[in-house]
């Protein structure tokens, strides 16, 4: 029964580590790009393509 605790411990350790990996590369790209967007709407098209009017 032991073995089942220390397993389920690295196993949320293990997802853990893996979810601040994929935040610390996914965050910084996505603010980049919202503020390119925000800032430079013409290289933001260029980037994202055309925007659909609503």
């Amino acid at each position: 029964m032991d073995i089942l605790g220390v397993l389920l411990f690295f196993a949320i350790i293990t997802m853990a580590f893996w979810l601040l990996i994929f935040l610390s590369i996914f965050l910084p790209y996505w603010i980049t790009l919202q503020l390119i967007d925000r800032f430079n709407p013409e290289l933001g098209e260029r980037i994202f393509g055309e925007r659909e009017s609503a």
